[in-house]
Order: structure tokens, then C-alpha cells, then sequence
């Protein structure tokens, strides 16, 4: 009787053991999914903010270059517009001293 008891005792932890076991790897596996599918979760929200990051990036420094072009541009042409004036200004003293001297070798 002394043995049958302990033979069911043994087999009853035994078996507890056993259900605790498969309780556990079940548990881990859940867990090592669960990390796998946060790792794989975190890689694509990183890769999707890096090319947001990047297009923001490249329409930043799109738009500063098209100010700078837009600056170069219209110191550019005051430098163009100076240069005329410039040249009207000259021509014009030229074009009177031209007839000052037809004038007075008129007279």
C-alpha cells in the first residue's frame, strides 16, 4: 500500500512536472515570438522615419538651394543693372563732350 502510494505520488509530480515543463516552453516561446515580432516591428517604424528624415532632408535643402540660386540671380543682375548705368552714363558724357568739341569747332 506503502508503494502504491508512492509510486502515485511520484507519478502525480511527475506529471505536475511535466505540465509545469510544457507550461514554461510554451511561455517562452510566446516570449521569444513577441520580441521577434517588436524587433521586426521597431526595424520598420526606424526605416520609414529614416527616409521621412531623408525626404525632409532633401526639400530642406532643395528649397535652400533655390533661395540661394534666387539671391545669385538678383545680385547678379543689380551687377548687370549697375554695369549699364554705368556704360549710359559714360556714353552720355562721351556723346556730350563729342558735341561740345563739334560746337566749338563750328564757331
Amino acid at each position: 500500500l506503502r508503494r502504491d502510494i508512492e509510486d502515485n505520488h511520484r507519478t502525480a509530480v511527475d506529471a505536475a512536472k511535466r505540465e509545469y515543463e510544457a507550461v514554461r516552453l510554451e511561455q517562452e516561446r510566446r516570449h521569444t515570438n513577441e520580441i521577434n515580432e517588436l524587433k521586426e516591428k521597431l526595424l520598420l517604424e526606424k526605416q520609414s522615419w529614416e527616409e521621412n528624415y531623408m525626404k525632409k532632408q532633401e526639400t530642406s535643402l532643395a528649397g535652400k538651394e533655390r533661395e540661394l540660386r534666387e539671391h545669385m540671380k538678383r545680385e547678379r543682375d543689380k551687377e548687370i543693372e549697375k554695369i549699364i548705368s554705368q556704360f549710359e552714363s559714360d556714353t552720355s558724357l562721351t556723346k556730350e563732350e563729342a558735341e561740345r568739341t563739334a560746337e566749338n569747332r563750328v564757331k
